[in-house]
């Protein structure tokens, strides 16, 4: 499996690589006025309301939720990336409903079962294989609640545009050549495949963009489910204080103990990324100390040209 969190990290670095890898350049009104339209469309379709919880997958800069994060009870942004969660820190931090998570791997698994009413992904799934794009679908449909609505697009294979863009993808990447995060296609009928086995109902496909396939469906209902009072899964702690020591345990605790546990999973994948970036600098420095072992080679070579060409200059006459 692909890599995506070191992927999409070294695609991130800047605020600057992270608008343009998601496909969204400009000044922060642009990217506002952008997002707002992606937003309503959203409003629309999946009928949020204002009590509403939604989760997006793949959330980048916070490009729609910050636009839709006043118009629903709390938005929660996941990202496989922790600099896509930063930006988007930097651009939402006074906006108090919004919940910005990085994901450990490609998976919902943080997440509880039944809490969401709405889940979303949008430009997304185009980035990913087929089977981390069936695993978000079927992590969609547990993570919402009974009745809950889902919203997925990706590039359509079969319309003109992206037929296209495929094309382009084969003529100007060789191949092993074609970077981990390049464009992907789907066809409507796998996408109703994806949702209908996942297990969702009502489903809805639509293939008529010039571009995209999107997709819409419910969760079945189920009035005996329970709906959590924590977005995140409970966990154990890390290590239980020793002033805790033979009390029973408490709503704090658990609430404590889930954000060890976050913190937890957040950390571990920072010491990923580090260990990553280690690697390759060493990877690095080992190429520049080759390059200048060969520039050394060259320039005793050359430093003894002009006796050797002279030489020969006489030897001619």
């Amino acid at each position: 499996m692909k890599d995506y969190k070191k992927i999409w990290d070294n695609l991130s670095v800047s605020f600057e690589d992270a608008g343009h890898f998601v496909g969204y350049e400009g000044d922060e009104q642009q990217i506002r006025a952008n997002g707002a339209k992606t937003a309503a469309f959203l409003r629309d379709v999946l009928q949020i309301g204002p009590n509403d919880r939604v989760l997006e997958i793949g959330c980048g800069i916070a490009r729609i939720g910050r636009e839709l994060a006043p118009y629903c009870g709390e938005w929660h942004g996941a990202d496989i990336s922790g600099n896509m969660i930063a930006h988007a820190r930097g651009r939402t931090k006074d906006i108090p409903n919004i919940f910005l998570d990085e994901l450990p791997e490609s998976s919902l698994d943080i997440f509880s079962d039944n809490y969401f009413d709405c889940v979303y992904s949008s430009i997304v799934f185009m980035h990913l294989d087929k089977v981390e794009v069936f695993r978000y679908i079927k992590d969609a449909l547990r993570v919402l609640a009974p009745g809950g609505r889902a919203y997925f697009d990706t590039y359509n294979i079969l319309s003109p545009e992206a037929w296209q863009q495929f094309q382009d993808i084969v003529q100007n990447y060789p191949a092993g050549k074609r970077p981990g995060h390049v464009s992907q296609f789907s066809t409507p009928q796998e996408l109703q495949k994806y949702l209908e086995e996942a297990g969702f109902h009502s489903i809805h496909i639509d293939g008529q963009n010039p571009q995209l396939v999107v997709a819409l469906g419910r969760k079945p209902e189920s009035p005996a489910a329970e709906r959590p009072t924590s977005a995140l899964r409970p966990s154990q702690p890390l290590a239980a204080p020793s002033s805790a020591a033979g009390n029973g345990a408490t709503d704090a605790d658990d609430s404590s103990s889930r954000e060890w546990k976050h913190l937890d999973d957040n950390l571990r994948a920072k010491n990923r990324y580090i260990t990553d970036l280690e690697q390759t600098l060493a990877a690095k420095n080992e190429h520049i100390r080759n390059l200048e072992r060969l520039v050394r080679k060259q320039q005793r070579t050359l430093s003894g040209l002009p006796v050797r060409i002279a030489a020969r200059l006489s030897g001619k006459r």
